[in-house]
């Protein structure tokens, strides 16, 4: 077995994991924000998440929700539209082994 190979795998899956791939980005604005995440925090006291898409399905269900600092919601995040509020959104490949 080749570990090298292994370790290379299994860092890469940690960095995806934890957003270490770069392409960390901050959001207080109503747009819809497009991209590859793997995480998303919120910074503001709360926040309301409008719309978001995350591992292929579009939830609309947070949009009546106070989500309070600190919450951090993670999944394959594709889209994401506040109705108010600060977040961090973590970026990752969303490889899939």
């Amino acid at each position: 077995m080749n570990w090298d190979i292994l370790k290379r795998i299994l860092v890469s899956l940690w960095q995806t994991s934890f957003g270490q791939n770069g392409n960390n980005n901050f959001i207080s604005n109503t747009a819809a924000t497009t991209g590859n995440w793997t995480a998303v925090q919120v910074l503001s006291a709360t926040a309301k998440i409008a719309s978001i898409t995350i591992d292929g399905a579009v939830d609309t269900t947070l949009s009546a929700t106070d989500i309070n600092q600190g919450v951090i919601i993670y999944g394959k995040i594709t889209s994401i539209t506040l109705t108010n509020g600060i977040v961090r959104l973590y970026g990752g490949s969303n490889a899939n082994l």
